[in-house]
């Protein structure tokens, strides 16, 4: 009843108060943490997002306490382990993966749900109608952030979370489509997309084998529709990071960072509008955010994504900005002069005819007046020079600048 719903949703509250203010307490007490675990995991099962979200905000207080991260101070210690009553693997994730969903379908069986618990979620979002439920919904999703954090000082909780990912996404990504599963899928990328920046090179290497895995399924996992592509371009444009911790951690960043590529050029060159825009703008997130993965491979990357730049008159600068982002950021200033000669050189060739056409007398009137193709074409190349120049930094030194490289500020 709604009576007992607003008692229920009241206790949810309550419990979240005590643990923000009891902090040292519990901290201190491990058969405290343990009943306020129980306690959060049966919060998670609960058919309303509100009681949903008041439960994740009690997750990572009770993560931190539980796997308190050692001292950067103090003499060396080993690693937490995840306690008895934390059961990453088999609990924690699983009710994870029923909160990330905007929406759960009918046709979830991913773990029997409490008998009634779609008709009680249905009805406790009635009585939540005056809330802001996507609002509410995006905050779970920040909280999901916070708790992946909360397990990183422990390699094994670490570990445990990608094994779970490991099973559940092939399962997930490659459902038939219909719009039931098309929420799971994108509750299966939310929830990997919030651990994957916490999985680092000290997490372990079964911890990033793992990863490399799990981003090989996502590249491998069948696209059912436009929206089905357009939500993993937006997971991997996010997962730069990670493929720099595969880098350092050796294992296969620079595979991991060619196959991404090849199936986001795969996109742009025959892909809808939207999409070839969103894989671009993936380009551009990835070269800037994983430049450890990208420097052993620079030159194939921007040997193969030049001859894209026919194929894609009206998105050729934000190609053009990926490629120089990737160049700067990994500062490879060989392989920079050879994209100044491969990336721009045909550019600036375009340039120099088209220029001294519209400054012709009368040309540019004309081009104003009737067929403006001309000018489309000039501002297309002006869009290719400003993205190279807003991708990349004045060289700091000269024989840098000789080389045709551009520099980090204050780079050794």
């Amino acid at each position: 009843t709604a009576d007992e719903y607003e008692v229920h949703r009241g206790m949810s509250v309550l419990l979240r108060d005590f643990l923000e203010y009891n902090k040292p307490s519990v901290e201190r007490r491990p058969e405290l943490q343990a009943l306020l675990h129980g306690a959060a995991a049966n919060f998670l099962r609960y058919p309303s997002v509100c009681v949903q979200l008041e439960a994740t905000s009690m997750l990572p207080h009770l993560l931190r306490a539980s796997l308190p991260e050692p001292s950067k101070t103090g003499p060396k210690v080993e690693p937490p382990s995840p306690p008895a009553c934390l059961r990453v693997k088999e609990e924690l994730m699983p009710l994870l993966f029923l909160c990330a969903h905007r929406r759960v379908p009918p046709t979830f069986d991913y773990f029997a749900l409490p008998a009634g618990y779609l008709q009680a979620l249905a009805a406790t979002s009635e009585l939540d109608a005056e809330e802001d439920l996507p609002g509410v919904q995006m905050a779970i999703k920040g909280r999901l952030r916070e708790t992946m954090a909360a397990l990183m000082p422990s390699p094994a909780a670490t570990l445990a979370a990608l094994q779970f990912l490991q099973e559940l996404l092939p399962r997930a990504l490659g459902a038939a489509p219909d719009a039931s599963t098309f929420l799971t899928y994108e509750a299966a990328l939310s929830l990997l997309e919030c651990l994957v920046p916490y999985v680092k090179a000290k997490s372990g290497p079964q911890a990033l084998e793992s990863l490399r895995a799990l981003l090989s399924i996502t590249l491998q996992a069948p696209a059912h529709s436009p929206e089905h592509e357009g939500r993993r371009l937006e997971f991997l444009g996010r997962a730069g990071g990670a493929l720099d911790e595969l880098a350092e951690g050796g294992a296969g960043g620079p595979e991991a960072i060619i196959a991404l590529f090849q199936h986001v050029f795969k996109v742009v060159g025959s892909g809808q509008q939207e999409l070839r825009r969103k894989a671009l703008v993936c380009c551009v997130a990835v070269c800037k955010a994983a430049p450890r993965a990208i420097r052993p491979v620079l030159q194939a990357l921007v040997d193969t994504a030049v001859g894209l730049l026919k194929c894609i008159p009206e998105e050729q600068h934000i190609l053009c900005e990926a490629l120089v982002a990737a160049s700067t950021s990994a500062q490879n200033f060989d392989a920079q002069q050879g994209l100044i000669q491969n990336l721009l050189g045909p550019l600036v060739a375009q340039w120099i005819p088209l220029a001294e056409s519209l400054v012709a007398p009368g040309k540019l009137a004309s081009c104003l007046l009737g067929d403006r193709a001309e000018l489309a074409s000039a501002h297309s190349l002006l869009q290719c020079f400003w993205a190279c120049f807003r991708s990349s930094t004045v060289p700091s030194r000269p024989e840098v600048a000789a080389a045709g490289g551009f520099a980090i500020e204050n780079a050794g």
